[in-house]
């Protein structure tokens, strides 16, 4: 926590997303859902995010498909969406 308090980024925000694997229903498995949590480095440090802590300290196992930490605000974002946003 010292070490993000000196370099003033205790502040700065991480977005963390999961997909966690569709349940069950009626012989049916229902769709995967996708999780997204905005933290501050500070909360994850301190174990404020109990669920998004748990979700990094297991991994992609069991329930959890897989695990993306990227910035909060990005300056830019994956082709994919540019595409859909500017069809030019």
């Amino acid at each position: 926590m010292e070490i993000l308090n000196n370099s003033n980024i205790s502040q700065r925000e991480v977005r963390v997303q999961w997909w966690k694997l569709g349940r069950w229903l009626f012989g049916f498995r229902l769709r995967d859902e996708l999780i997204t949590r905005t933290v501050s480095l500070e909360d994850l440090a301190t174990g404020k995010e109990e669920e998004v802590l748990g979700v990094l300290h297991r991994g992609a196992v069991h329930e959890v498909i897989r695990v993306q930490i990227s910035e909060a605000k990005p300056e830019y974002t994956s082709w994919s969406f540019q595409n859909v946003q500017n069809p030019n």
